[in-house]
């Protein structure tokens, strides 16, 4: 499973996009490969707000084993932004939490 624990706050439109990173919980009895962590915005606690307000953006490239264990191993490259849209009326995206769907990639 693929953990993030940096903290995303005050996005919005403008604000340069954050920093998406952090470690693994590999539930096996041994270590596993990982060449690389995707992510995609799957929604958001807001009616009216939604993935397609945010952009997943970078590259998060491992290629390492990730030991046993839970908070463990690292990954980084990630970011995300809010996409502004001028002709729309995006204020229920106001401090809207953002759910993202990682997946830890071996091929």
């Amino acid at each position: 499973m693929v953990n993030q624990t940096s903290t995303i706050t005050g996005i919005a439109p403008g604000v340069p996009a954050q920093t998406l990173s952090e470690n693994f919980d590999n539930p096996n009895s041994s270590p596993t490969y990982v060449t690389t962590v995707t992510a995609t915005v799957t929604g958001t606690d807001k009616t009216g707000c939604g993935p397609t307000d945010y952009t997943i953006a970078g590259s998060a490239t491992v290629n390492a084993e990730v030991p046993a264990g839970t908070g463990v191993g690292s990954w980084s490259g990630l970011t995300i932004a809010f996409n502004n849209k001028p002709a729309v009326n995006q204020d229920a995206c106001k401090d809207a939490v953002v759910s993202i769907a990682y997946v830890a990639n071996n091929s």
